[in-house]
């Protein structure tokens, strides 16, 4: 309970608390002291401020004033810092086989985002409505937390903002992690918008990371190793007169298999296969009908179920490019894997316009 009234004065980065002794208190020194915004967590202040509203006065302790905002941000020719005070910070887990993400709620400006996609690596961005920095280098760095303060810091990155978005590869985003993990808190800091000298700072907080990282490790070990967009499309090519699926390419079959047995969305897998126009159309036929065969063989062998893949042959009926060389004729004699996640029109005519952007 706060037995002393008196005011709080925000200017220029500072919050002056002018005490006003109690009754019973010695002395009549009205006592005073300024803390930089910033700098310390508003729960590790105690002074108080006598606020009047609507007539009704009453105490309330500094903390009260200003709720949830640690460390706060302040306006002033040092520009804005923005952070989470201590028994405020947080740190977020959600995710599932197809992405990971680890988050830390920055109070007043936004988050701080880790993420990780299956088939990709581990990237990291600020998410906020108002980045507020100015197009110009970021320097991103390990800073020690406020009870550490005789540790060193150290420099992880220096970045060059344009304007569009906070986006980290995934080099920096693993030294970040790093650091929050060794108890340092990361920060950002750049040049402010409309400002000449002054620049933004936005800190992690390494408090109660610890726990919510190892919960983010446990959900990336079961990402799938690829994602929907990666193996929505596949395009086996042959030798003349070859059939069988290159041993290069297995894998990539594998991962399919994997992909479709774990996602419950896919709803069908086509397999088509071609030739170039040599030979007669019956063999053409013939030989397109083995290779697709093929790639489906091993595709139910692999775990996919029998019944969801839909396999076609069309001989030199359709051709991804035209047959004027040896390079093209390579690229036609082919078998194309698609996954879909809707249902479609069962149409021969359809083959050319989808094979024509399968990806190899």
């Amino acid at each position: 309970m706060c037995q002393s009234s008196g005011r709080v004065i925000v200017r220029e980065g500072m919050i002056r608390c002018i005490v006003t002794p109690s009754v019973g208190e010695r002395g009549s020194m009205n006592r005073s002291s300024d803390v930089r915004v910033g700098r310390y967590p508003v729960g590790m202040i105690r002074c108080c401020a006598r606020m009047n509203h609507g007539g009704v006065t009453r105490a309330r302790s500094l903390w009260g004033l200003l709720g949830t905002l640690a460390f706060a941000w302040s306006a002033a020719a040092a520009g804005l810092q923005f952070g989470s005070a201590l028994e405020h910070s947080a740190w977020a887990v959600r995710g599932d086989n197809q992405a990971c993400v680890l988050e830390h709620a920055v109070p007043v400006y936004g988050t701080g985002r880790f993420r990780h996609e299956a088939g990709a690596d581990r990237t990291f961005g600020l998410v906020s409505d108002d980045l507020r920095f100015d197009v110009g280098t970021l320097i991103v760095a390990a800073e020690p937390p406020p009870w550490r303060p005789h540790l060193a810091g150290s420099r992880l990155a220096d970045l060059k903002y344009q304007g569009d978005g906070i986006a980290v590869d995934a080099a920096v985003a693993s030294r970040m992690l790093t650091s929050l993990t060794r108890g340092y808190d990361v920060q950002l800091s750049g040049p402010l918008q409309h400002s000449v000298s002054g620049r933004v700072r936005v800190r992690l907080s390494a408090t109660r990371f610890e726990p919510a990282y190892r919960e983010f490790v446990a959900c990336e070990a079961q990402l799938l190793p690829a994602s929907f967009a990666q193996i929505e499309r596949l395009r086996i090519t042959y030798a003349s007169g070859g059939f069988v699926v290159p041993a290069s390419l297995t894998q990539k079959l594998e991962r399919i298999s994997v992909y479709v047995g774990a996602d419950p969305t896919v709803t069908r897998v086509y397999v088509d296969g071609h030739t170039d126009h040599r030979g007669l159309a019956r063999d053409n036929v013939s030989m397109s009908r083995k290779r697709a065969e093929m790639v489906t063989r091993y595709l139910v062998a692999t775990g996919v179920p029998d019944d969801m893949i839909v396999t076609r042959y069309h001989g030199s009926k359709y051709p991804a490019v035209p047959n004027t060389n040896e390079r093209n004729r390579g690229l036609n004699r082919r078998t194309t894997v698609r996954l879909t996640k809707e249902p479609i029109v069962e149409a021969i005519a359809t083959v050319p316009a989808l094979d024509a952007q399968a990806s190899p």
